[in-house]
């Protein structure tokens, strides 16, 4: 009788070790699915790099920045077929599932510079959605470009407690893209 009581205390014993491995597990793999969910932002560009080829993919990947510091992940894209010498365009998105992102005026906490040369934080932020934690908008800095850059980076500052979230583009990067 003893014996029968101590296998049924180890059958129960394995079935609650396999149940709450399960759950960690399972907890774990839907945590991961938040950075590798696909933004409006994504689909748009596999959908325009199937259509266009290589060429545009590959400038396309240049011209997109991602960080993925904290709860909140940003991607940024320069937009040169939008911009011109008075204004560059960058179509932001905004991931989280843990941050009401519509508190975040990207006009007020962004910062440029092309080189070491900082420029006045001229910017307008359009929302493009209205989704707290899924936002994806257009942030326009409406200066005068005296020339194109050769080196570019937009600075966002303070999104979900992170002092400053750094996108850069070189010269490789902005080869070739034609801003009129």
């Amino acid at each position: 009788m003893r014996k029968i009581y101590l296998i049924l205390s180890l059958i129960i014993v394995v079935v609650a070790v396999i149940a709450l491995g399960s759950y960690f597990v399972n907890k774990t793999d839907s945590s991961e699915k938040v950075g590798t969910e696909k933004s409006v932002t994504e689909e748009v560009k596999v959908s325009s790099d199937e259509q266009d080829g290589s060429d545009v993919e590959r400038t396309q990947n240049l011209l997109t920045k991602t960080d993925s510091q904290g709860a909140v992940i940003v991607q940024v894209t320069l937009l040169p077929e939008e911009s011109n010498r008075n204004q560059l365009i960058f179509e932001i998105a905004m991931n989280t599932h843990s941050v009401d992102l519509s508190q975040y005026d990207l006009a007020r906490l962004a910062e440029i510079s092309f080189g070491e040369k900082g420029q006045n934080p001229n910017f307008k932020w359009e929302i493009l959605n209205n989704d707290s934690h899924h936002i994806m908008g257009t942030l326009t800095w409406q200066e005068e470009l005296e020339e194109i850059p050769e080196n570019l980076t937009l600075i966002l500052k303070d999104i979900d407690q992170i002092t400053s979230r750094i996108f850069s583009w070189d010269e490789e990067d902005l080869d070739g893209v034609n801003i009129n």
